[in-house]
């Protein structure tokens, strides 16, 4: 017997049409997925449970996403931390209007929005005194920048100075980033009423050890 499947995924359900076909007779028909649960006649529910154990358990699963951080590594530690932190693009804007601004002659010029961001960005220490900001730049539709931390700086209350025993949320870069974020989405959304702008989840990172890296 041949099965096969087309589906789309929606934001909470999977949606899909299955088929079987044997030389006595052809079948077809819909399924759900929702919450690893299939809603279908007990024929396609069958067909596509023995499907999904015979691919290893991935059908219709999203892979895992690729950790953008180390493991076991404590993001308050005194350091120098590379950060890039995108905006997150509609579908439907085909145009692909800039975000925070656009280049022109080799330089760029910032919008409401981008002097937005690059307000909250340098406000940063101000929330942070272990942080200490070095180069950064924006473009269209992301920001690179440079932070320090030294960790003697912080107190000891602090919860980053006991990061190690702490979810990585609760580290300094993490919460960092996090706060930025809320900062400028918000700005963004009172001063401008614009409340299209998003970001992309989470951000990359990339500690700088030596003079090239």
């Amino acid at each position: 017997m041949t099965v096969g499947f087309a589906y789309m995924r929606t934001r909470c359900n999977i949606v899909g049409i299955a088929y079987m076909r044997s030389p006595r007779y052809m079948s077809q028909g819909t399924f759900i997925c929702r919450r690893g649960r299939i809603y279908a006649s007990p024929t396609i529910a069958y067909h596509i449970q023995k499907q999904f154990h015979s691919r290893g358990g991935s059908m219709f699963f999203k892979k895992q996403r690729k950790p953008n951080r180390l493991r076991n590594y404590d993001y308050s530690t005194s350091g120098i931390y590379f950060i890039t932190i995108c905006t997150a693009r509609n579908v439907s804007d085909a145009y692909m209007r800039p975000i925070l601004g656009e280049i022109i002659n080799g330089k760029m010029i910032l919008n409401a929005k981008g002097e937005i961001a690059e307000k909250c960005w340098l406000e940063i220490p101000l929330h942070f005194p272990a942080l200490t900001l070095d180069a950064f730049v924006l473009m269209p539709d992301h920001i690179h920048g440079i932070i320090s931390i030294d960790d003697n700086l912080l107190p000891p209350t602090s919860p980053h100075s006991q990061a190690g025993d702490n979810p990585r949320t609760k580290m300094l870069i993490p919460k960092i980033v996090q706060q930025f974020k809320a900062s400028v989405t918000r700005s963004t959304r009172a001063d401008l009423r614009d409340f299209s702008f998003k970001w992309q989840r989470s951000y990359y990172d990339h500690i700088v050890r030596n003079e090239q890296a």
